[in-house]
């Protein structure tokens, strides 16, 4: 892929699949009574497998919206990121959103 912003929203969205698949398969094996949840960080780099714990109401509030993303602290990129909250500075989590063009609809589409 010739820009490498597109790659990296290609990547957020993979490891946000990923996120999905682990909880869906947690659930099955412990329930849902769980008082937090490790879920991978979903920056771009696809080298990144830091873990980032999240409640599950927080980490459904995030995803609520396809375009937001659940990344460890200092992993966003401000080429491609814009930081919209940090969720919780205890666990190292902050929510970005896409900044305009390309990596946006690369995200919507997946």
């Amino acid at each position: 892929m010739a820009d490498y912003r597109a790659q990296e929203a290609i990547n957020q969205t993979i490891f946000r699949e990923m996120n999905e698949w682990t909880e869906d398969d947690t659930d099955g094996r412990e329930g849902l009574e769980r008082a937090m949840d490790t879920y991978l960080c979903e920056c771009g780099d696809v080298r990144c497998s830091d873990p980032i714990r999240l409640t599950r109401a927080e980490y459904e509030g995030i995803r609520s919206e396809a375009t937001r993303f659940a990344l460890a602290l200092d992993h966003e990129n401000p080429e491609i990121d814009s930081v919209i909250s940090v969720m919780m500075w205890s666990t190292g989590c902050l929510m970005s959103r896409p900044l305009r063009g390309l990596p946006a609809r690369s995200r919507r589409i997946s």
